[in-house]
């Protein structure tokens, strides 16, 4: 009797340890399957709200909100020696008079704004800028580290705004600001606004987006009228696009340097300086 009691015993055991592993199991599933469900979430909410992968070295994959529209760099022209002759360059603002140096990538969206109490469409732009090619250039590789500063220089001298203090004029943000599916970039921000700037009777802010990854720098150069509607989303599309914005810390090999010039006669955007 004691021995059958024993195999009894033994045989319950083994039973409730297959409960227990089973439930186990379950738990786990069930956690891969909720964590699952908060990924294809994700995915959906990034394409919901930000355009498909865009992708130019030395950036890996830049996806701007959903709303731009990229700005295409025509085929290059050549004359009858077969020598490329330069042409204007569509991608560069032609509504101040400003050439960004290093130009990759340009976009543009409609924005509603009031004006007068009236509903009014403006448009918004977005720029992607890198010191690659200067990287590869050994007259110009020296200057390379210096790509950000020089630009936000340039950015305050065109506009006609004072200069930064770059002491205190960059605000650092990391995006995700929390835990995400993607690693942490960190950026410094910089930002030209205000009454000072206008475009088409317009106020509109400059903000500026750098990212380091080794020698590699690329700026993301946003620029939109103030008081732009909610529908536009930007205050969640914006840090999702940073958040994706993936860039390699080794310059493209061979690269050849951005090419084109703005185009003429941009009308000087109205200062109170």
């Amino acid at each position: 009797m004691g021995a059958a009691i024993r195999r009894l015993g033994q045989r319950v055991l083994v039973v409730a340890a297959c409960v227990a592993g089973a439930g186990c199991g379950q738990q786990t599933y069930e956690q891969r399957l909720a964590e699952s469900g908060k990924y294809f979430a994700y995915l959906l909410k990034l394409d919901a709200n930000l355009a498909p992968p865009w992708k130019q070295p030395p950036v890996e994959e830049l996806r701007v909100p959903l709303q731009f529209r990229e700005i295409k760099q025509p085929p290059p022209v050549k004359n009858e020696e077969g020598q490329v002759v330069e042409e204007i360059d569509p991608r560069q603002p032609d509504y101040v008079p400003l050439t960004f140096p290093g130009l990759l990538g340009a976009w543009e969206a409609p924005f509603t704004v009031v004006i007068d109490g009236q509903p009014a469409s403006r448009q918004g732009y977005l720029y992607c800028v890198s010191n690659t090619s200067m990287l590869i250039k050994p007259d110009e590789s020296e200057k390379a580290p210096d790509f950000t500063r020089d630009l936000l220089v340039l950015i305050a001298e065109k506009l006609m705004l004072p200069q930064l203090d770059f002491t205190t004029a960059a605000e650092r943000q990391t995006h995700p600001r929390s835990q995400g599916y993607t690693p942490p970039n960190n950026f410094d921000v910089y930002l030209f606004e205000g009454d000072n700037l206008r475009i088409d009777d317009v106020p509109y802010t400059f903000e500026v987006f750098a990212h380091y990854q080794g020698p590699v720098q690329v700026a993301l150069v946003l620029v939109t009228p103030v008081g732009t509607d909610s529908s536009a989303k930007l205050l969640e599309r914006v840090p999702l696009m940073l958040e994706r914005l993936k860039v390699s810390p080794k310059p493209p090999i061979g690269a050849a340097a951005p090419s084109g010039r703005a185009s003429p006669g941009g009308p000087s955007p109205s200062t109170g300086f």
